[in-house]
């Protein structure tokens, strides 16, 4: 439909209208496709574009930009030192660090860890940790900390004074505290995938290991293919997410026994199962929708999903739809200002993403999307793989073997049982845990099975795994260099700490932080003793008003809330909150609970205070008009008797 603004007389302006549309009907006028910001043209909903790596690239990195404006940086400040630091910790902070970790772009990766280390730290002073239900806390964070080459299993330190492993604590041995899947399946899928990150291993008195968290995820598998949250009904997000988590196990010949698909399955099958039921879901612009309306993160999820089972989410005939890759509806959600849109249809439960405006969980979701595809494309580990970059002579081996193997896939004549033994040997020479990255391993298998050959018996899910200790290896995608980790305390950091005021407040307290935790692990650490010793008394400081205000806050719900029962006993313990409420700084008085209601409540009490004075003093006034009165009419009382007796007697 073309919309013309009313302009001039009526008749000029209907003429234009009808020659547009005759126009556009007779193909003379083409519509254009809409263009970023970059003048990089991106296709409309319903028309295919053949996206380059060097296209993906600037996709990416307009993504960024939209982030960095959207909190408010200009495109050369970083996004892990600024905008996110405040939100380390949380969902809306992590989940942008862990893609930045994974594109492997410049930034204040140490910082980031610091300030996330020590909100491990403060959580873990609680008896829930990070939190009581939530398994996937742990996995987020994990998965984070490594993505920036942090080590997870070393991540702090608990009140006792011993490291705090995350991988323990959230996933093999969460199961002494709450079961893992305690919120439902997503806390057994993001176990898995952590604890695969970087191949732990699991020790052999663990609560869970690896078979029971698949056999579990397994359990949430329905008929038609999907997976479910928690046994009810099917949820397209989760079954990418448990297909990302179960695809280092697709070429695995272990049977898992199930309550439901005849009792038993291997991860191959039941793999295929949801791969067919996705492909169904798939719309003809490419993209998937959940819960009836069509959005880019579960798009963003199934490409990521694809990705990891070494499927092509642009030309697997599966995931094209009337020409429409997956990638042309996961771009289809890409807004001019860079960033992308959660939805173009008003989502009522989710009133904060506005129908077809940038949005911040879309944007993250999309750029670690297009990190899994870029990693896809270049022969690069995936997403969540993040051990140590293979060798070329692995990833040689690797490659030579998959094309052998699609090789004798696509030969018209019959091959010999000597070439699919060999073939066979080549795979089970590669390591275990890379044996999976050969995707067209299946083709081999059948083969081997339709000439009556030895089937490889393997199971990746029975290796202990190789790390016990360590973190991630970060990675630029775009050159593929191992990203430096040596650590200097630099002249912008020693700028900052100048900038600092000698009085800290709460309002410093991730630079304070970001800053110890930074000098403490640098290599040049030994030239800033003393800053070393004055930011630790600025951590002391702040970390006091935080208790502060901890106490503060403790004493108001317990002893005040809800403000509605005040009286004349509360006025000593109201002055005395006020009181140290008032010396705090701006920002800090902002962390009171109902801090306006505190003065509202002074304020009630003075005034029944000047009630109560006032009323005494108005008893005082009646009481001494009383007393005047009485005094008065004993004064005439006595004056009459006096009179009367001088009437009676006249000696007196």
């Amino acid at each position: 439909m073309v919309i013309i603004r009313p302009h001039g007389d009526t008749m000029r302006k209907n003429i234009l209208a009808i020659c547009i549309v005759l126009c556009l009907v007779l193909g003379v006028i083409q519509p254009t496709t809409k263009t970023l910001a970059t003048g990089l043209p991106t296709a409309t909903k319903d028309e295919h574009k053949d996206y380059t790596n060097a296209d993906l690239e600037v996709i990416i990195q307009n993504i960024i930009s939209w982030k960095k404006y959207d909190v408010g940086l200009s495109s050369d400040q970083n996004l892990l030192a600024s905008g996110l630091l405040e939100k380390a910790g949380t969902s809306g902070g992590d989940w942008y660090a862990m893609g930045l970790g994974r594109l492997g772009v410049s930034d204040d990766y140490i910082s980031y860890l610091a300030v996330l280390e020590h909100a491990v730290e403060t959580a873990y002073q609680r008896e829930e940790k990070l939190d009581r239900y939530k398994a996937t806390e742990w996995h987020r964070i994990a998965l984070t900390a490594m993505a920036l080459g942090g080590d997870p299993t070393r991540f702090g330190q608990s009140q006792e004074g011993e490291p705090i492993n995350l991988i323990k604590d959230g996933t093999y041995d969460r199961g002494r505290t709450m079961p893992l899947d305690e919120q439902g399946v997503n806390g057994a899928i993001w176990g898995l995938l952590t604890v695969d990150a970087n191949r732990y291993q699991i020790p052999s008195d663990a609560a869970d290991d690896r078979t029971s968290i698949i056999n579990m995820i397994l359990e949430y598998q329905l008929d038609q293919g999907g997976f479910s949250l928690d046994g009810g009904n099917v949820n397209l997000d989760i079954t990418a997410m448990a297909l990302q988590a179960l695809a280092p196990y697709y070429n695995d010949e272990k049977v898992y026994q199930v309550s439901h698909i005849n009792g038993q399955t291997t991860v191959r099958e039941a793999v295929d199962r949801s791969l067919k039921w996705l492909s169904e879901q798939q719309a003809d612009q490419g993209y998937f929708s959940s819960w009836g309306q069509s959005n880019s993160e579960c798009t963003a999820q199934v490409m990521v999903a694809l990705c990891s089972l070494g499927i092509d989410p642009v030309n697997d005939p599966r995931f094209i739809k009337n020409g429409n890759s997956v990638l042309d509806g996961l771009l289809s959600f890409l807004v001019d200002d860079g960033g992308v849109t959660h939805s173009y249809e008003t989502d009522d439960e989710n009133p904060a993403a506005v129908a077809g405006e940038s949005n911040s969980m879309a944007s993250e979701q999309t750029l670690y999307a297009l990190c899994a595809l870029y990693r896809f494309r270049t022969g690069q580990r995936h997403l969540y793989d993040m051990r140590d970059v293979q060798s070329e002579e692995l990833k040689n081996d690797i490659a030579q073997l998959r094309e052998q193997i699609h090789s004798i896939a696509i030969e018209e004549t019959d091959v010999s049982s000597a070439q699919l033994e060999t073939l066979a040997a080549k795979y089970m020479e590669l390591p275990e845990d890379e044996r999976f990255y050969v995707y067209n391993y299946t083709v081999l298998r059948d083969l081997l099975a339709e000439y009556n050959l030895a089937i490889p018996q393997f199971s990746l899910v029975e290796s202990p795994g190789a790390t016990t200790v360590g973190g991630g290896t970060v990675v630029n995608i775009f050159d593929q260099d191992v990203v430096n980790s040596g650590l200097m305390f630099n002249e912008t950091d020693l700028e900052t700490y100048k900038h600092l005021p000698d009085q800290v407040t709460g309002e410093h307290y991730t630079e304070v932080i970001r800053l110890r935790k930074k000098l403490e692990q640098a290599e040049n650490v030994a030239d800033y003793p003393e800053i070393l010793t004055d930011l630790e008394h600025k951590e002391d400081r702040i970390n006091e008003i935080r208790a502060q205000i901890e106490r503060i806050n403790g004493t108001i719900v317990e002893k005040l809330y809800p403000f509605d029962d005040i009286n004349e006993e509360d006025r000593d313990l109201i002055d005395g909150l006020l009181a140290e409420v008032e010396e705090l700084s701006e920002c800090d008085r902002a962390q009171i609970l109902g801090y306006e209601d505190l003065q509202r409540a002074k304020a009630l009490v003075d005034s029944s205070g000047r009630r109560i004075a006032i009323a005494v003093i108005a008893v005082a006034v009646v009481v001494i008009l009383i007393a005047i009165l009485v005094v008065r009419k004993r004064k005439k009382k006595r004056a009459k008797i006096e009179q009367e007796k001088m009437d009676h007697n006249p000696n007196w």
